[in-house]
């Protein structure tokens, strides 16, 4: 009972937060890292952006205005071709 007590304090009990929208930058020299909360829609927002997902085989290459769509717990490593701005939904 002790450990369940300090769990819940330290944050284990708390539900999860919620996801919305974020804004990524990755370099060529600075490469991102993102692990999917939930299905995502990846938006390339400005540059070049080569994307590498674990849950598929085939690497992803978004210019300006191009979309792509990650499945849940997807790792993502993206990197800037050499700059890259992205919006994750």
């Amino acid at each position: 009972m002790y450990w369940t007590a300090l769990s819940r304090f330290f944050g284990r009990g708390r539900p999860p937060r919620r996801f919305e929208a974020l804004s990524i930058a990755a370099r060529w020299d600075r490469p991102a890292r993102f692990i999917c909360p939930t299905d995502v829609r990846v938006l390339c927002l400005s540059g070049t952006a080569w994307i590498t997902t674990d849950a598929d085989i085939r690497d992803v290459v978004l210019e300006a205005g191009q979309v792509h769509c990650a499945p849940k717990r997807a790792r993502m490593f993206i990197n800037g071709m050499p700059f890259c701005e992205l919006r994750i939904e």
